[in-house]
């Protein structure tokens, strides 16, 4: 069996082009007998990196078999989803265009953990974001970016998660067993995406009040203080359990970069950088590993799960989907997946039993961060 001229002289010509890891993500999901039989056509070096390649994307398939995600959603389009602190229920973002609170735009929702008893949270007016528990309190109370002080809700053409972030939004607190709501952050500007340490004394958030998007922390009842001075935006702030360790997403020039600091910002230091986009991460529920969405493996495409220690090291794919997936979120007792993702269709929210040890080893080029 040989390949057709064109497609190899194709071949020949992508791969100097292209370079290693290109050439990489341009052969991988290829028929494993296409390149048992044509090995022999390439260079020795190039057939030695292909075929390293053929084992690598059985690996993978190999690997993703720890993944069987029960869907929990149906109605509407899901976006970033959150546990409560004891785990029985999930806080998430939903566009409900028709029936249970009609809205173009991201409102907040709460269901059981299984899917079950789903209902709006946020007033319905305006567009909401970012919706996390605020733990330590005997009453639930939820916080989230909203727009509802304008009394307005936007009109659109089309309905989409992920980009209701507004710069008209305040950070609020909604004591849902009394119904009281307050203001945490206010302007000018976006504030939103807060996260709570465990024990709710203190916040992060991201503002961009001084007309870029920074990330603070604040003692709860105290004032902020501004983590991050670089240009460009620093978002998707999260604090370790313990409240010692602050992670957020840095956007460079020609990239992202998951950055990991003491909780008050000093002594940074860059988990992954890449050319690539890196979308809402968070901690393991022990604070060992970080999670998060990126198109690592294509960059412009599809984004995938993945995983890295707090050290930096051990970066894992984590899924291989034809799909995007994106905001994982391991259960308080690190035995479930909590993801969204649109290889049905629409963006749905996912559940999946969870391994610390599941995924296949990933690299990409990294980056430092000055302190």
């Amino acid at each position: 069996m040989r390949l057709p001229p064109p497609l190899l002289l194709a071949v020949a010509l992508a791969l100097p082009l292209t370079g290693c890891r290109a050439h990489q993500q341009y052969f991988r999901g290829v028929d494993r007998a296409l390149y048992e039989v044509e090995l022999e056509e390439l260079s020795p070096d190039v057939a030695a990196e292909l075929a390293l390649d053929t084992v690598e994307a059985t690996k993978a398939r190999e690997t993703t078999e720890w993944l069987t995600p029960t869907r929990l959603t149906s109605e509407g389009l899901q976006g970033r989803a959150e546990w409560s602190p004891d785990g029985t229920r999930i806080l998430f973002q939903s566009v409900r265009t028709a029936g249970m609170g009609a809205n173009p735009w991201e409102q907040t929702y709460l269901m059981d953990s299984d899917g079950s008893k789903q209902r709006r949270l946020s007033p319905g007016i305006g567009k909401t974001h970012g919706a996390v528990i605020v733990p330590g309190s005997d009453d639930f109370v939820v916080a989230y970016g909203s727009t509802g002080h304008t009394g307005v809700t936007p009109p659109r053409e089309t309905a989409a998660v992920g980009d209701s972030a507004d710069h008209e939004m305040d950070l609020v607190r909604q004591n849902l067993s009394t119904g009281a709501t307050d203001n945490l952050a206010q302007g000018p500007g976006f504030d939103g995406e807060p996260h709570f340490c465990d024990d709710g004394s203190v916040f992060a958030f991201a503002s961009a009040r001084t007309g870029d998007l920074e990330v603070y922390v604040q003692r709860t009842g105290g004032k902020p203080q501004r983590v991050t001075t670089r240009d460009g935006a620093d978002e998707s702030p999260r604090l370790s359990p313990d409240c010692s360790k602050l992670l957020w997403v840095r956007r460079v020039r020609d990239g992202s970069e998951l950055v990991l600091a003491n909780s008050d910002g000093t002594r940074s230091t860059s988990l992954v950088s890449s050319q690539a986009a890196i979308h809402t991460p968070a901690f393991s529920p022990d604070g060992s590993d970080v999670l998060f969405a990126g198109d690592l493996a294509t960059p412009g495409g599809t984004l995938d799960l993945f995983a890295v220690g707090t050290d930096g090291a051990g970066l894992r794919r984590l899924t291989f989907t034809p799909g995007s997936e994106r905001t994982p979120r391991v259960s308080p007792d690190g035995t479930t997946l909590l993801f969204s993702g649109d290889g049905e269709g629409s963006p749905q929210l996912y559940a999946s039993p969870w391994a610390a040890t599941a995924g296949t080893p990933w690299t990409v080029d990294r980056r430092d961060v000055a302190p």
